[in-house]
């Protein structure tokens, strides 16, 4: 049995959590993020998504997209990033999307949706409901290269996704799997901002500024870690663990193989 939390995290900001995955409403109409497809059909069946107008989604990665599948029902406007456009419009990335989507709702209790094609608004349109609500996009590049932050500067709340890396019982694992100088850059400038409202795609919202710190300090250790040698099989024992025993076994061997990537170039 898949949870489903729902929270209010500031006057414009609700969060409604569906088993791993974070979905935050902006003003009752925004939705940021699509999640997987049963997640989103989740949220639907909740009632939570009733007055959506809108979803803006994060990045170009499966547990990020594929809930359009069910979203589009909705008859609603999708904003993404124009890397993530391009990415979209790749038939094999779509299929291998999909693949993935099937083993993490499988692996979830749920069953999953096909049929992924969208017509995403254009980016003026993006700033257009950015100015109406209130909020600023931020690029965020370093996790993926399509990686969009929303940022609230009144009640000053910023939505991340997974550019803070993936939070676990014990700490924090680092998710640069674009650029290692990115992933920093990226974090120092969210933490620029001064949020005083870390939205994270899993696992909930860090009130702690220093969490910032936190990830730049596992992003180095775990660079250090794989410059010295660490092997892939260490560093998959670090990854298929807790909730992302959920993914699938074949992308988790891709997160490894990228991290030892990123982490090495120079």
């Amino acid at each position: 049995m898949v949870s489903i939390e729902i929270k209010k995290i500031s006057d414009s900001l609700k969060m409604v959590r569906i088993g791993v995955i974070n979905y935050f409403k902006v003003s009752d109409s925004i939705l940021f993020d699509a999640g997987t497809s049963c997640t989103a059909r989740k949220l639907i069946e909740s009632g939570e998504a009733g007055e959506i107008e809108a979803v803006i989604v994060s990045h170009a990665h499966f547990d990020h997209i594929t809930g359009i599948k069910e979203l589009k029902k909705l008859e609603i406007e999708f904003f993404l990033h124009r890397d993530a456009e391009k990415i979209l419009s790749k038939e094999k990335v779509v299929e291998i999307w999909n693949k993935e989507d099937d083993e993490f709702c499988r692996k979830s209790g749920l069953s999953h949706s096909s049929d992924l094609y969208i017509r995403p608004q254009p980016e003026s349109r993006l700033k257009e409901v950015a100015e109406t609500k209130n909020f600023e996009i931020i690029e965020i590049p370093g996790h993926s290269p399509d990686s969009i932050a929303l940022f609230h500067p009144e009640e000053r709340y910023i939505l991340v996704a997974d550019s803070l890396g993936f939070p676990l019982s014990d700490g924090n694992l680092p998710m640069y799997f674009y650029s290692f100088r990115e992933y920093i850059r990226s974090i120092e400038k969210i933490k620029s901002l001064e949020p005083v409202k870390l939205c994270l795609g899993h696992d909930g919202v860090v009130t702690d500024i220093s969490y910032c710190d936190t990830a730049i300090q596992s992003a180095l250790k775990l660079k250090e870690e794989i410059e010295n040698g660490l092997d892939e099989g260490e560093i998959f024992r670090k990854v298929y663990r807790e909730s992302l025993t959920l993914y699938p076994l074949e992308t988790l061997k891709g997160v490894v193989k990228l991290l030892i990537k990123r982490s090495l170039e120079k």
